[in-house]
């Protein structure tokens, strides 16, 4: 199977927000191609096994 995206060779753009009210602009401003992660291994895994698409965006909610 292999990892589903839109573009081969492409990694998401990793976004790390400062407080909550600048990660929700972001996934406002991006949509659906954005995910939310603290850790992302159960969504790697899904990418990994064929079984999800990588978004685009990510925005890292460890720092908050």
């Amino acid at each position: 199977m292999g990892v589903l995206r839109e573009e081969e060779g492409r990694l998401p753009e990793v976004i790390q927000p400062r407080s909550l009210h600048e990660a929700w602009e972001r996934k406002t401003a991006f949509g659906d191609s954005a995910r939310y992660v603290a850790g992302g291994t159960l969504l790697r895994t899904g990418w990994e096994n064929g079984t999800a698409l990588m978004p685009k965006q990510l925005i890292d909610l460890r720092q908050i």
